[in-house]
C-alpha cells in the first residue's frame, strides 16, 4: 500500500503451492512423452558448496579462466553424472529464426542468437560395428590439423573398439587405457563411398594424400550441415527443495509416470548422518523414495527455472482453490484470448536463462495444446529492459549475495512518492 501498488490477492500465484507445481510436473510429463526429456549420462557442472549440478547458463568464467556459479560464486568442477536433460536443442533453429519477429532490444536478441550459435560445419562420420558417430569442425584447416582424438574410457566408442590389438603406424587416434596413460591407435579418412563429381573429392585427396590407410577405422568426410552451440538443458538438481520429478522406476530401471499429481515433497527433516552411497537429499527420505515394494521414485528435483518457464500462463488460468488444467477447453480459450504478453519488462541478465527457457516451453505447449493464436508461438511480443540497481560491492542486488537494501527502511526514510519516482 505504501508504494501505491494495486494487486488482486485472489490472482496471486505461488510456485511452491502444490496446485501450481502440479502443472509444472504435468508439463514435464508432456516433454517426456514427446522425447524432449531423457535421462542421460553427461559431463556436468558440479558445485561442491551447493552440492548440486548447474546448467551452463548458471555459471560464468572468471578472470582467472576458471568457472564459477552465479549463485554464491563457487568453483565449478566437471563430473560425469546421470541427469535429466531437456532437449532444447530440438528447438534451436526455431528459437533462433523467430527472434526476428520479436520487438525486443537488439542487444538481447544478439545475446540469445550468439548463445544459440547457429553455424555451418563439416561432419566427420565414424562407423564402428554398425554404430555411427560424428565429429564436427567449422573449417577445413581444423580438419587438416587433426592428429587424433581423445576417447573417454567410459564412452560407447571405447567399448566398441575392443582395444586388444597393437597400434599400427601412421596417423593416430588416442584413447585412455587407464586413468593416467594415453595409448595410440590408427586414424584414417575413407574415400570408398564418394560418388563421381562429389565436391568434397579434392578435399579427401588432399587430406589422405600421404597417410597410410589401416583397415580398422572408417572415417568419412560429409558435406556441411547446420549445427548449434546451444546445449541441452541439464534439468536435475540434487537438493531437497524444488519440484519432485514425477517419474519412478522398477528394479530393472524401467520408467513409469506418476499416476497422481501433484507429487509432493516429503515433510522436511534434518539429515544428521550423511553417507557416500546417497547422492541427493531425497534419498534419505526412504518412506517417500520407495513408492512401493520394488519401485523407487526419482530422487532429483527440478531447477528453479522450471516454475518461471510458464508462470505467465498461470495468471490466466488461476481460479479459486487452484488452477484450471492446462489442457482443458477453458484454459485454452483463455490462453488464446490473452496471449502473447503485450509488454514484458525484465532484466538483461535473463537473456540466456529465463527468457530462453520460457520461449522453449511455450513453443512446446503451443503445439501440445493445439493453440491457435494469430501472433504465433512466442510468449513475449515486446520486451523492455529496466535499469539495474547495484549493491555496495558493485554487483547486482540479490538476496543470494546478501547485498540488497530493505525497501521498508527506504520507505521510512524517504516515503513512497520518492521511492516510486526513483
Amino acid at each position: 500500500n505504501a508504494l501505491f501498488f494495486s494487486y488482486d490477492p485472489e490472482l496471486e500465484i505461488n510456485s511452491t503451492d502444490p496446485e501450481y507445481y502440479k502443472l509444472t510436473q504435468w508439463i514435464f510429463i508432456q516433454l517426456y512423452k514427446q522425447g524432449l526429456a531423457s535421462l542421460e549420462k553427461r559431463e556436468v557442472n558440479w558445485v561442491d558448496e551447493l552440492q548440486t549440478v548447474l546448467a551452463n547458463e548458471e555459471i560464468y568464467q572468471g578472470e582467472d579462466g576458471l568457472f564459477y556459479s552465479e549463485r554464491g560464486d563457487h568453483l565449478v568442477q566437471k563430473r560425469k553424472l546421470t541427469q535429466w536433460v531437456l532437449k532444447i536443442t530440438e528447438y534451436a533453429e526455431e528459437l533462433n529464426s523467430s527472434l526476428a519477429n520479436l520487438h525486443w532490444p537488439e542487444k538481447i536478441k544478439t545475446i540469445q542468437s550468439e548463445w544459440i550459435g547457429e553455424q555451418e560445419v563439416y561432419q566427420l562420420e565414424l562407423k564402428i560395428k554398425d554404430k555411427v558417430f560424428y565429429h564436427y569442425e567449422s573449417e577445413l584447416d581444423k580438419i587438416r590439423s587433426i592428429s587424433g582424438f581423445l576417447i573417454d574410457k567410459e564412452s560407447e566408442i571405447y567399448s566398441l573398439l575392443e582395444l586388444e590389438q597393437e597400434p599400427e603406424d601412421g596417423e593416430i587416434l588416442f584413447y585412455y587405457s587407464d586413468s593416467k596413460t594415453l595409448q595410440k591407435l590408427p586414424f584414417k579418412f575413407s574415400v570408398s563411398k564418394l560418388s563421381s563429381g562429389n565436391p568434397l573429392e579434392p578435399i579427401y585427396e588432399e587430406l589422405i594424400g600421404n597417410k597410410r590407410l589401416p583397415s580398422f577405422f572408417n572415417w568419412k568426410l560429409l558435406p556441411k550441415v547446420k549445427r548449434f552451440k546451444l546445449q541441452d538443458w541439464v534439468f536435475s538438481r540434487q537438493r531437497y527443495w524444488g519440484e519432485p520429478i514425477p517419474i519412478y522406476y522398477d528394479s530393472e530401471n524401467n520408467f513409469y509416470i506418476e499416476e497422481s499429481l501433484p507429487l509432493k515433497l516429503p515433510e522436511y527433516k534434518p539429515i544428521t548422518t550423511k553417507t557416500s552411497e546417497k547422492t541427493t537429499p531425497l534419498e534419505y527420505y526412504e518412506e517417500w523414495l520407495f513408492k512401493k515394494e520394488g519401485f523407487r521414485r526419482d530422487a532429483n528435483t527440478m531447477p528453479n527455472w522450471a516454475a518461471s518457464s510458464w508462470y505467465y500462463l498461470a495468471y490466466l488460468i488461476k481460479q479459486k482453490g487452484g488452477y484450471l488444467p492446462l489442457d482443458s477447453s477453458e484454459a485454452k480459450r483463455r490462453i488464446e484470448r490473452w496471449m502473447p504478453v503485450d509488454l514484458y519488462i525484465g532484466g538483461q541478465e535473463h537473456a540466456t536463462m529465463h527468457l530462453l527457457y520460457a520461449r522453449f516451453w511455450y513453443k512446446v505447449l503451443y503445439s501440445t495444446l493445439g493453440l491457435q493464436i494469430e501472433a504465433g508461438d512466442e510468449p513475449f511480443y515486446t520486451l523492455k529492459n529496466q535499469g539495474m540497481i547495484l549493491g555496495e560491492n558493485g554487483k547486482k542486488m540479490s538476496k543470494s549475495k546478501n547485498n540488497f537494501v530493505s525497501i521498508s527502511s527506504l520507505l521510512q526514510e524517504f516515503g513512497g512518492d520518492v521511492i516510486r519516482l526513483s
